[in-house]
């Protein structure tokens, strides 16, 4: 796409209309229906000409028959005045051209036809002066019928206009009236849609002409006067729709740069925030069991397993924790909720749009998912990639133009990043729920106790954000959410735990484990649960 350059040598805006007419198929048929619609516009001229070409050529052989027989015929001053109104809808229909014929890229239109026109106009001019005496208030004066004549309608004038009309009519027929329309023209403009809407003589015309090409002369004489028309009855209708069409193609392909230019933007926004590899811990958490955590969603009401279900539903309460002992699951269990198709269903019964945004901190990994940046960026890149239509980074950006040249994460200051989190939670049209997992592993230089807090105050602040978080019971957390919503995961996993262990066991013991009977293979499951004391990791490491 062509673009301009400032002085500074910056790109600007593009050329649209360049833009526009470099588009290779809505272009091709603007052109083709602009290049149709001016040789139906040359046609029409070429009407006027030949009517008053053909009325001047008869009226210069009556002349010649008034001065062989001496009378004075009546009709003379009518043809006088005729001729005159003829030479005026000529160049008023000159005028009504000029506009379109002008831009034509055809010579016949744009050089041959306007000098043609003025030669014909000036000897119809010519003749309507020689004639106008016999229409005067001064006609008594001019003695008698024989003598007027023989003054008025000089041989030498009337011959030497005889020969300028047949020279002007012949160079009509045979040069200009074929460079200006041709067959194709005909066949076009018969299958346009406002073709059914022509007089019948001028449909009987286009017709004849699209389909056998002998005869044009005649016909344009026959039907010149309803041809003549055709600015009228059809032009205007073509130049509009013309210019509907470039407007069209005008709004399309604003529409499109428009797009573009906001799809860049967003694209280049997003990677700002954009951490490689992002958020490795998540793809390392294990995956649940698929018989295990299922009491999140299927428990009771009364039972203290559907905390988290009662919380995702509750208007009251903008955060939840999940607390445990290390090793007791609270990753696999914040992906299983996260990721879970029921967690989106019951968002779903309550509000018509929503994101989840997910992020497991690592304290292995200093650089990204262990760090505050880290969990600032990629809680960002998820909103925004949640706008899926782009409403929300254009506004964004238009919001806070400033951030617009960031290109990577490191550019950020954290206080920009808290801020921009905020800001893009609350324009979005929709509950947004994050899922935090290891807050006690942020790798931040900062008190944690403030970290936390600033999360919290957040998610106070922002009536359209849910927060889950999961950490060790550790004493900082203790003060600081002992008021919210909670489970002590340990407390709630024995089930999911004997579900584990009976699936472990095979893979370590499998020849062991059909050697004894079923009571004993109960009694060990248990026994391996109670030891693990809500621990999830310590049956993998007391089983290998």
């Amino acid at each position: 796409m062509a673009c301009r350059r400032n002085s500074e040598g910056a790109q600007t805006q593009p050329d649209l209309l360049l833009y526009t007419f470099s588009l290779p198929h809505s272009t091709s048929a603007f052109r083709v229906t602009k290049r149709k619609m001016e040789a139906l516009a040359g046609l029409s001229v070429a009407a006027n000409l030949m009517q008053v070409i053909a009325f001047s050529r008869d009226t210069v052989a009556l002349c010649k028959t008034l001065r062989q027989t001496g009378s004075i015929d009546p009709a003379l001053a009518e043809r006088t005045v005729k001729i005159r109104s003829l030479v005026e809808d000529l160049e008023t229909k000159i005028s009504q051209s000029t506009a379109l014929l002008s831009q034509s890229q055809n010579a016949a239109v744009t050089t041959e036809l306007p000098k043609f026109c003025k030669d014909v106009v000036s000897t119809a001019k010519d003749l309507e002066a020689r004639l106008h005496p016999f229409i005067s208030q001064k006609r008594r004066k001019l003695g008698t019928a024989k003598v007027a004549i023989r003054n008025f309608i000089n041989k030498s004038e009337t011959d030497r206009l005889e020969r300028t009309l047949l020279q002007l009519e012949q160079t009509l027929q045979t040069q200009l009236l074929t460079g200006i329309w041709s067959k194709q023209d005909a066949i076009f403009i018969q299958q346009h849609q406002s073709f059914e809407g022509l007089e019948k003589e001028l449909k009987d015309f286009i017709q004849k002409d699209a389909q056998e090409r002998t005869g044009l002369e005649d016909d344009m004489r026959r039907h010149s006067e309803v041809m003549a028309k055709i600015p009228i009855d059809l032009i205007e209708s073509f130049a509009n729709k013309i210019h509907e069409t470039k407007e069209h193609i005008t709004q399309v392909v604003l529409s499109s740069v428009e797009r573009q230019q906001i799809q860049r933007q967003n694209d280049q926004l997003r990677r700002s925030f954009l951490f490689n590899p992002r958020n490795a811990r998540k793809t390392a958490v294990r995956k649940a069991h698929e018989e295990t955590f299922q009491w999140v969603f299927e428990a009771p009401d009364d039972d203290i397993h559907s905390t988290f279900r009662k919380w995702i539903l509750a208007d009251d309460n903008p955060l939840f924790w999940v607390q445990g002992k290390p090793g007791s699951g609270k990753s696999t269990l914040m992906k299983f909720l996260a990721f879970d198709d029921r967690t989106s269903e019951l968002i779903r019964s309550k509000h018509l749009s929503h994101a989840i945004l997910v992020h497991f901190t690592w304290m292995a990994d200093k650089k990204v998912d262990g760090t505050l940046r880290g969990l600032l960026c990629s809680l960002i890149y998820q909103i925004l990639e949640a706008d899926t239509d782009g409403h929300l980074t254009a506004r964004f950006v238009r919001d806070l133009p400033k951030y617009r040249r960031r290109i990577s994460p490191i550019e950020w200051e954290m206080e920009e990043l808290e801020h921009i989190l905020e800001t893009l939670v609350k324009l979005y049209k929709g509950l947004v729920v994050m899922f935090v997992d290891g807050l006690d592993e942020l790798d931040v230089s900062e008190d944690k106790m403030q970290l936390n807090q600033s999360l919290l105050e957040v998610a106070l602040r922002v009536k359209n954000l849910k927060l889950c978080v999961s950490s060790r019971p550790e004493p900082e957390f203790q003060l600081l959410l002992r008021k919210y919503p909670t489970i002590r995961l340990q407390d709630l996993t024995e089930n999911d735990m004997r579900i584990e262990a009976e699936s472990e066991l095979p893979k370590y013991f499998a020849f062991a484990m059909r050697t004894i009977s079923s009571w004993e293979l109960h009694d060990l499951i248990s026994l391996i649960v109670e030891k693990a004391q809500g621990v999830f990791l310590w049956i993998i490491l007391a089983l290998i």
